[in-house]
């Protein structure tokens, strides 16, 4: 027995009730926060991941469009430039860059099956790779 025990029994039981029922609030609370959190963590990357598909599905569409250009290079930084906050990188099948590294992605970056949370330079980002026509691409969004 614990030094409190007989202190606990000795209390009345309107001292015990009180302590039952602010434990099992408690407890509820808990439970319930962590079933918030959870749920809203997952909604949140739902929605970071559409996104991030989303521009996967630009990045194609402007890859068809202008795979016949001579200046694709530039076409798609300006891609990169308008297409919001994070980063885009692609590459070809010989792994020479059409959109130059920024120091944010790794080299295996552009193997992942999943979007996935990686921390690079001590931020969170998430990133989705994917092959585009005949390049790899990988897109990343801050978190």
């Amino acid at each position: 027995m614990t030094a409190w025990t007989p202190m606990f029994r000795s209390g009345s039981i309107r001292l015990r009730l009180a302590i039952w029922y602010s434990a099992v609030l408690l407890l509820g609370l808990m439970l319930f926060s962590a079933a918030i959190w959870f749920t809203l963590q997952r909604q949140l990357l739902a929605g970071v991941d559409a996104r991030l598909a989303q521009r996967v599905e630009s990045l194609r569409a402007m890859l068809q469009l202008e795979q016949n250009e001579p200046d694709l290079r530039e076409e798609a930084s300006e891609f990169a430039a308008a297409s919001g906050a994070g980063w885009i990188e692609v590459r070809d099948n010989r792994g020479v860059f059409l959109l130059a590294p920024n120091g944010m992605l790794a080299a295996d970056d552009f193997h992942t099956a999943a979007p996935t949370t990686v921390i690079r330079e001590g931020r969170r980002i998430r990133l989705r790779a994917a092959k585009v026509l005949s390049y790899d691409a990988a897109v990343a969004s801050p978190l």
